[in-house]
């Protein structure tokens, strides 16, 4: 909320301020150096208001002056996980009108700047509510004829207020997690209890040691899931548990993937020693007929001489004897 009769400094008119400050200083035998230490950060705004109308999407921010700020920076999102602030606005006064984009529940967040930047936050959740339902126009009734006791129409029952919405609280931090690795395979089961209030968990995974960060995991239904690392060795898994409130505090687990083992070698058959080929039997030499010696010449009588034979064909001749 503004003080009544202070207006919100120019950003001409602070940086003139600045100047003439600097000046003084340098007069007085100061340097701007030190003139410029003592300057920080504008503190954190109080008293956050949001004003909304029913079926309407323009909101009315409000809060107190923060002294030292020449400026505020207002930025807003829809209410959830994953749901990011926009770029916002800068304005000078304490108060400002900004416009969502649907009914729901929403976040606005508010920073004092000045020179040095700008403060610590202050965050408020409010509700947009959607328009009333049009009430149905009452039937004309019809002229009645006369009669002697005309019925009178029924009067509508009023509806009855609706329930103000309730909203959930973010889940606890689920419990009994498992996760199981076979070797030389980087599928991992995980698997963990169901935690009540939950409509989804969110399953991220990372190399152990310092350094290696999480990746953007997964989202499961259920209190299981199955992940795929990139190579055997020591991880780390974390599960949360999530609803349209928020996330929990994760549940983390250690586990290892262990690499196949090495395959057995097959032994080496022996070999089956040929028969050795049975030895060729001798054939058994046949007796040689007996040669009979001629009995040996006799001294006394002449020898005996045959003619030759002539080779030339003719008439056979007998041989004569001398």
């Amino acid at each position: 909320m503004k003080p009544p009769g202070l207006s919100p400094l120019s950003p001409f008119r602070a940086l003139f301020l600045v100047l003439v400050a600097l000046l003084l200083v340098a007069l007085a035998g100061g340097t701007p150096v030190a003139a410029a230490e003592g300057a920080e950060s504008p503190a954190k705004p109080e008293g956050l208001q949001a004003e909304t109308s029913v079926g309407s999407l323009d909101v009315a921010v409000d809060w107190d002056d923060v002294p030292g700020a020449s400026h505020y920076l207002v930025r807003w999102r829809m209410a959830g996980p994953g749901n990011k602030l926009n770029p916002g606005r800068l304005v000078e006064s304490s108060d400002t009108a900004i416009t969502v984009n649907d009914i729901g529940e929403w976040l606005v967040r508010v920073e004092a700047c000045n020179g040095e930047g700008c403060g610590s936050p202050t965050t408020l959740r409010f509700t947009v509510e959607p328009p009333p339902e049009p009430k149905p126009e009452p039937t004309p009734e019809p002229t009645p004829e006369p009669t002697p006791d005309p019925t009178p129409a029924p009067k509508p029952t009023p509806e009855a207020p609706r329930a103000p919405k309730q909203v959930p609280p973010e889940p606890a931090t689920p419990t009994g997690l498992q996760a199981d690795a076979t070797a030389g395979s980087l599928d991992v089961a995980v698997d963990w209890d169901d935690v009540t209030g939950a409509s989804h968990y969110l399953v991220r995974w990372r190399v152990a040691g310092p350094g290696n960060t999480l990746n953007e995991g997964v989202e499961a239904q259920s209190s299981d899931a199955s992940i795929t690392v990139d190579d055997d060795g020591e991880w780390v898994v974390r599960v949360e548990a999530c609803n349209s409130v928020g996330c929990g505090s994760p549940a983390t687990m250690r586990f290892a993937v262990e690499p196949a083992a090495e395959p057995t070698p097959e032994p080496t058959p022996e070999r089956t020693p040929e028969p050795a080929p049975e030895p060729t039997p001798e054939p058994t030499p046949e007796p040689k007929p007996e040669t009979k010696q001629a009995p040996p010449p006799d001294p006394t009588q002449e020898p005996h001489q045959e003619r030759a034979a002539d080779p030339r064909p003719g008439p056979t001749h007998q041989q004569t004897p001398e």
